[in-house]
């Protein structure tokens, strides 16, 4: 039985868009690309089929994941979503608190964080609690320019008792890098 070889390329963010005027590879001169396109497959990299939730995009993270584990491995996100769907609230906090502090991502990205698990976890708190939110703005896994979308959305259930009391992004609060001058900035 002869073995045929096979090569595994991986063009990591390349994605397969549409082919018209709006993909750049597409319109460029590719011939070597388009000779291994006719005799590749391609995978889906989004959603449930990389262990997210439906339509959500994916990412390296969740890539490096799946490369060779031949199962689908469910990420954070739809775990913590779960975990809030069947409201799994016990030690939340103590019902006698009088503030809670909440940090999380102004963000739909999906990836280090979801605007949802801010509004979840809210819905959970007692409604004596005064609640303070120090939101991280993303412009990593979404836009740079989507913060004011994601602030419309915590708007509704902003109140007396329910304070956006912080925002910073991430470039400062996240940094991981190794600089803690930035870390600095925020947390000071």
């Amino acid at each position: 039985m002869a073995i045929t070889p096979v090569t595994l390329i991986i063009l990591d963010g390349f994605g397969l868009g549409k082919p018209d005027s709006t993909n750049a590879i597409y319109k460029a001169n590719t011939p070597n690309l388009d000779l291994l396109l006719q005799k590749s497959t391609s995978l889906m990299t989004h959603g449930e089929y990389v262990g997210l939730p439906k339509q959500q995009m994916g990412n390296s993270e969740t890539g490096h994941l799946h490369i060779g584990s031949g199962s689908i491995i469910k990420q954070s996100l739809p775990l913590i979503n779960e975990q809030l769907e069947k409201k799994i609230k016990k030690n939340f906090c103590d019902k006698s608190s009088k503030n809670m502090h909440i940090f999380g991502m102004l963000s739909d990205g999906g990836v280090h964080g979801h605007i949802n698990h801010i509004i979840s976890t809210i819905k959970h708190l007692p409604t004596t609690t005064n609640i303070f939110i120090h939101g991280f703005a993303d412009g990593r896994d979404v836009s740079p320019k989507t913060l004011d979308a994601f602030l419309q959305k915590l708007s509704p259930i902003l109140n007396k008792r329910i304070k956006l009391a912080s925002i910073c992004g991430r470039y400062y609060c996240m940094d991981r890098d190794n600089n803690t001058d930035r870390t600095r900035i925020y947390t000071n």
